[in-house]
């Protein structure tokens, strides 16, 4: 598999390490989800550095009303397809903070709420010792992170945002989206 190289990006005067990322940032302004990018370099074990790509700060997990998560932005379909040191640094961060991976922006919307994930494949996914597909959702006036199996949850907020995000062409340096 060759590797992409990342596109350094402005949107909304912050340079991105790449397109992905922002198309992200994107996503989380549609969704109302507040977020810092590139928060804080973590210290893991063996002296090993960890950089998460975002820090949301207003999401409700699994319940949990602490109201913040860590993102990491792999241009991936497949948590597998993610070079096993990546996997590795992902995973012991996730000893300590809550983090999700962001995979590709769906080429069809609609598909992230699909059960297609038997399969590996993810849109989403929330790493705490075992991994499950999730996805963002509104309900009550906040922003939840769901797993699948959450009907109740309203999903259209998030088929817009996540459109908005695969629609999104940033012109040069003033990060201006053009929809």
């Amino acid at each position: 598999m060759s590797e992409i190289t990342a596109k350094p990006t402005w949107y909304k005067g912050v340079q991105f390490k790449s397109r992905l990322e922002a198309r992200w940032a994107v996503f989380f302004d549609e969704m109302g989800i507040k977020y810092i990018y590139e928060p804080r370099p973590v210290q893991l074990k063996y002296g090993i550095r960890y950089l998460p790509d975002f820090l949301l700060t207003n999401v409700v997990v699994r319940g949990d009303n602490s109201g913040f998560i860590y993102a990491e932005v792999k241009g991936r379909d497949r948590y597998d397809d993610i070079p096993y040191i990546e996997r590795a640094k992902i995973e012991a961060f996730a000893e300590y903070e809550k983090i999700i991976i962001l995979g590709n922006i769906p080429e069809e919307v609609y598909k992230c709420f699909n059960d297609h994930f038997s399969d590996g494949m993810f849109n989403y996914r929330f790493i705490d010792g075992d991994s499950y597909p999730c996805f963002f959702s509104k309900h009550n006036g906040n922003i939840w992170l769901c797993g699948p199996d959450h009907n109740e949850f309203d999903k259209r907020a998030s088929m817009r945002a996540l459109s908005y995000a695969k629609l999104a062409n940033f012109e040069k340096e003033e990060g201006v989206i053009n929809l």
